[in-house]
């Protein structure tokens, strides 16, 4: 499991369980089943390279676990239910 502190507790979590992380200036929510969200001051591009292959850079604010991916668009795509943008430069990654 994924250790990291939300809310000034410890949480546990399992790479899977992770759906995407939104950064929002110096903090990021992670997404998780069961509709769970937790906050954390890691940035995201320390969140990528911890959770590895598993999961892709979409968006300068936005990394989504692959298995959750559904649809994929010219500009956005589709994960656990919700829209996601693409952003040119990470267009070519996914």
């Amino acid at each position: 499991p994924i250790r990291f502190v939300s809310d000034r507790r410890p949480v546990f979590l399992l790479p899977e369980e992770i759906l995407y992380i939104e950064s929002n200036d110096k903090e990021v929510t992670v997404y998780a089943t069961e509709s769970r969200r937790f906050r954390n001051r890691t940035g995201i591009s320390q969140w990528e390279s911890i959770l590895g292959e598993g999961f892709v850079r979409i968006h300068r604010s936005y990394l989504v676990n692959r298995g959750c991916i559904t649809q994929v668009g010219t500009d956005s795509l589709l994960a656990a239910g919700t829209e996601l943008p693409i952003s040119r430069k990470y267009r070519k990654t996914l």
